[in-house]
Formats: structure tokens, sequence, C-alpha cells
């Protein structure tokens, strides 16, 4: 007899006589790991037996699979357990989709996240890649390390979060997420699109917009379809009212169905020169396959506009005449209107020099109090998640740069100094309710 319950005991039926549960030899089961689905391995492992025999495909356990539950590898967000597979040569896969493109079973399906398009080859889709970057000079390698460096220098300068102003809006970067290099679904030629990547768009006090880019893979069946890729959902935030989750298989999509409009663009950031240059300046962006860094691309050409005159030049303008005072004789006098205007100018000047004084000395201590914030670093992976989750919290309260940061700061020196994750937290919203 034996029992899955962790502080249950089991029996072996091949026990010699006179074992039983008051003897010190019966043995204690633990309990088998779980994902953050809640399911074990062996359960992760039969549901993608099942889809895969429904598909055609042998059957796994015969073939010497196994699964395990793994900590994952992404090291900007706090660790998750997740299904790892195996096959019986050992060789490592993390979702079902890659199970079936490795027993050839793939098919597209309707979400539109596919293999490879029917009749492409994967040769042909290389030599359509070289013709493609084959416009730009720089090779990969080094479109790469362009990316890598600039992202290093524009996050010393301006470290997350980033917000930027935008048809009347603000859109906020929380956190850039992981590429999931592995994955082709989750890039497109322009465009990656890092798990666990969240920003936030305000227009007013009224309504809050909440982006983040999930993985569909541990998502199951959702309303949209089943989808091996990334999951875009956009979270809707009412004054006084229940916050509302809509999910797209695009940015795009996604916003469409928050805001109601069928010609709505996305908030994401995605298309932000800013937000996609660090994006592509992540760690792996390189194994992207499909992906063409920025610095690689054509350069858009410049349309000149024509009215079909173009062998017409465009008149000179005529020189002005110099003008011509009549001579004057005798000493010129000065009127009390004259010196009125003289000692007016002076004045003016004064002020002037007086006002450009105090800007810079405004701008000098704004130079001071960014050199001060930047200065922090390098702080433990604990106080940087807790310095974010304040800043993101103190934005959504209203609150400005100046205190966003004053307030990382005092979680930085909580932490350094040994307070727990729970009080920090407690201490932030303390200090914002305040």
């Amino acid at each position: 007899v034996q029992c899955n319950h962790p502080t249950h005991y089991y029996i072996d039926d091949r026990m010699p006589p006179g074992w039983g549960l008051g003897s010190t030899n019966v043995k204690k089961r633990e309990a088998p790991p779980l994902s953050d689905e809640g399911k074990t391995a062996h359960e992760h492992l039969q549901h993608v037996r099942e889809r895969v025999l429904s598909k055609g495909g042998p059957d796994l356990t015969t073939e010497g699979w196994h699964c395990k539950i793994e900590l994952s590898e992404n090291r900007d967000e706090k660790p998750s357990h997740i299904p790892v597979y195996y096959d019986s040569a050992g060789k490592r896969f993390t979702s079902r989709r890659e199970i079936e493109k490795a027993l050839g079973i793939a098919k597209t399906d309707k979400t539109g996240s596919s293999e490879k398009g029917k009749g492409s080859s994967r040769s042909e889709k290389e030599e359509k890649r070289e013709k493609r970057n084959g416009s730009s000079a720089l090779s990969r390698e080094d479109a790469y390390q362009k990316a890598r460096d600039h992202y290093k220098v524009i996050t010393e300068a301006k470290p997350l979060p980033i917000k930027v102003e935008k048809d009347g809006g603000t859109l906020t970067v929380y956190n850039l997420g992981k590429i999931v290099y592995e994955r082709d679904t989750f890039h497109s030629t322009r465009y990656i699109w890092p798990l666990g990547f969240r920003s936030s768009w305000r227009e007013n006090d009224e309504v809050h917009f909440e982006s983040e880019v999930l993985d569909g893979a541990s998502l199951g069946e959702l309303e949209i379809g089943e989808i091996d890729g990334p999951v875009f959902m956009v979270t809707i935030k009412r004054a006084g009212q229940k916050p509302k989750e809509v999910i797209g298989r695009s940015p795009k999509e996604a916003w469409r169905k928050a805001l109601g409009n069928e010609k709505a663009e996305e908030r994401f950031g995605f298309n932000i020169e800013d937000v996609k240059l660090r994006i592509e300046g992540l760690k792996n962006s390189k194994h992207c396959s499909d992906y063409v860094f920025v610095s690689m691309r054509e350069p858009k050409g410049d349309v000149r506009k024509s009215n079909g005159s173009d062998n017409v030049r465009p008149k000179a303008k005529d020189k002005a005449k110099p003008k011509t005072h009549p001579p004057t004789a005798g000493k010129k006098v000065i009127s009390k209107q004259a010196k009125e205007r003289k000692a007016k100018q002076k004045e003016d000047a004064a002020l002037k020099k007086k006002l450009a004084a105090e800007e810079a000395l405004r701008k000098k201590k704004e130079q001071q109090e960014e050199e001060k914030w930047n200065s922090r670093f390098p702080i433990e992976d604990l106080a940087l998640d807790l310095e974010e989750r304040a800043m993101r919290e103190a934005d959504e309260g209203g609150h400005d740069v100046l205190t966003q940061r004053c307030l990382a700061r005092a979680v930085t020196d909580a932490v350094e100094h040994g307070a727990s994750y729970g009080a920090v937290v407690h201490g932030i919203q303390n200090a914002l309710s305040a």
C-alpha cells in the first residue's frame, strides 16, 4: 500500500512479517517536486505523451523519455520551477512544441504560431536571411557586439524604469525580460518579445494599463486557442473597479481588445527605438536566428517630393540695397529717451545673467543627484528586485521620479541592514499610504 501524501507512510508488500507502521524500519515517502503549475514531472510527461500520441507520434514512455522539475535559468527574475523533458539520448527539451519538432509531427495551428511554412526548408530560410543581411557591411557578430555595448552604456546612464512621453500619455518600461532564443516563436525579423517583459501606459488618473509577455506553453488552453509562444496580456485598472485582463497573439491584438478599437496601436513599447535597442542588446539576442539587428537593416531612403519641375532653379533672393542716410552736421545729441533705453538694456542684461546662473546651478544639482543615483550599483539581487517594486508602486501612486528614487534608496539600505523581504514590502506600503 502506498500514499502520495508527503507526511504519510507506505509499506512494501515484500517486507518481512512483523514489519508495520509501528516499526522503525518503515520508510517515509518524500513528496515529489512540483512545478509552478502544481503538477509533478510524471503528470507533465503524461500530458505531453497524450498530445504526441494524438498527432500520430510514438509513445514517449516506451521510447525512454523522462521528465524532471528544474529551476529556470532566468537570472533577471525570481526563479521558477518548470518541467524539462529528456529523450533516451539525454537531449533536453523545455516545451511540447520542441518535442514535436524533434519528432517531426509539428503542424501549423489555428493560433498563427506555426513551424516553418509548408514547402519552405531550413536551407531556403537561411538563404533568404543571408540575402537580407547581405545589404549591410556589418557582420551579425559585430552587430550583436555593437548592440551589447550600447545596452551597457545606456543602462548605466539611464537604468530602468524608463519613461517615454508619447501620443498624450506616458509609457513606462519596468522590466525587459529574458530572451527565449530556443523558440523561434518569440521573435520575428524586426522584433524580439522577451519573456517577462513588463510595461505600463497611463493617459489620465482614471485608467491605468499594464502590459506583460507570458509563455503560452505554460498556460494551457486559452480563449484564443493553445499557443506555444508568447502571449501578450494587458491588464486594465480603473478607479473603483476590478482589474480586467485581455490577451492576444500579438501586442497590437491585445491592445485593440483592451481599448475596443480595431485601429488602435500597441502600447507595450516594442516599436519605440530606445526600447528596441535595449532588447536587442540583451544576452543571447544573436541566437534569434530570424531577427535582423537594427544596425544591419537597410536604411530608409530619402523620399523627395517632385512637382514635375526638377530642373527649375529657385529664384535667388534680391540683394538688399544698402540704406543710405543723409549726412548730419554737428555733434550727435543724446536724447533723454536714448539714455533710458540704454539703462533698460543694461538692466535686462543683468537679469538675463542672473537667470542663467540660477539655471546652471539647477542643472548642476540635477547632475549631482543623477550621479548619486547611478553610483548606488552594485547592489544585491534582492535589493534590486525590491527597488524595482518600490519605484513601480510609487509611480502608480502618482509620485515623481525623485520621490521614487528616495523610496528605492530606503529599500536598498533596509536590505543591506538585514531586513527581510516581507518587512521591506510592508515598509513600502506604509510609506506610500502615509
